[in-house]
């Protein structure tokens, strides 16, 4: 089946910016990979501080399958059946540090899979626990556009979108976060389809200089991954989608690209 590589860059420029960014090549040496290579639902808790271990370990939630797989034989398999699925469960990865510059990269696979309309669908964030701005990879209401939202920062709150992920295909979503200089404006973000260009920005303020109040600060940075399944359903009525992810890798280095886990 064809990929589509969807590229979502959050960088700033300035002092906020920093690391390397611009053309996917090999990519760095990834600080985290997972490829969901685990035996059962159970074993994929050890890596992953899960709420989905209550239901228990995510069973028809969120599940390690052998239905679809980018690479190996299985991957992580989120399950949303009709009218819609509201909540579920969420899994965290922390980052051996926490860092201002990050980048991550993700193979989809949308099956059958519609979002409520009004309500976007949350897939993955990066951030910091009791801390903003976060940084959402995210369906907006209706269709399967994709993009970033940026929630709780100083001055720019909004969802930047960035392309269409195609249906009963593999498609890989990667992103890079740079915080900004705090108090200035000078937050990018930039987006490419294929390494066309289709978004960016380089005016957006995202931390601020003083405690805004809402657990923004000068020193908010980005410490974990969590994953979520909410919000979503079939299309069709009374039918069921899934969305498939597998290979993740995220770095604090530089940009990843579509390679193969074994490649980086």
């Amino acid at each position: 089946t064809p990929a589509v590589c969807l590229v979502i860059v959050n960088e700033a420029t300035g002092g906020g910016g920093g690391g390397t960014g611009g053309t996917a090549g090999s990519g760095p040496t990834p600080g985290l990979t997972d490829g969901f290579e685990y035996a059962n639902n159970q074993a994929m808790v050890g890596p992953w501080d899960s709420s989905c271990e209550l239901s228990p370990y995510g069973a028809g939630v969120m599940d390690v399958s052998s239905t679809q797989a980018h690479s190996g034989s299985t991957s992580l398999k989120l399950t949303f059946p009709s009218p819609d699925s509201e909540g579920g469960c969420f899994m965290n990865r922390y980052l051996s540090a926490p860092t201002d510059h990050f980048y991550m990269r993700v193979w989809v696979f949308l099956d059958n899979f519609a979002n409520k309309t009004g309500v976007p669908t949350k897939m993955w964030q990066a951030g910091k626990q009791g801390s903003y701005p976060n940084f959402w990879g995210a369906i907006p209401s209706g269709g399967t556009q994709w993009g970033v939202a940026v929630t709780n920062s100083f001055g720019f709150v909004g969802m930047v979108s960035g392309g269409t992920i195609p249906l009963s295909e593999w498609a890989c979503l990667e992103y890079r976060v740079s915080m900004n200089t705090p108090g200035v404006a000078n937050g990018v973000i930039t987006a490419w389809i294929n390494d066309v260009e289709v978004v960016n920005r380089s005016d957006l303020l995202l931390r601020g200089a003083s405690d805004s109040g809402n657990f923004n600060t000068p020193s908010s940075n980005i410490a974990l991954i969590t994953t979520y399944r909410q919000h979503g359903h079939g299309i069709g009525e009374g039918t069921t989608g899934y969305i498939y992810y597998d290979d993740y890798a995220a770095s604090r280095a530089a940009r990843i690209g579509c390679g193969a886990l074994s490649d980086l």
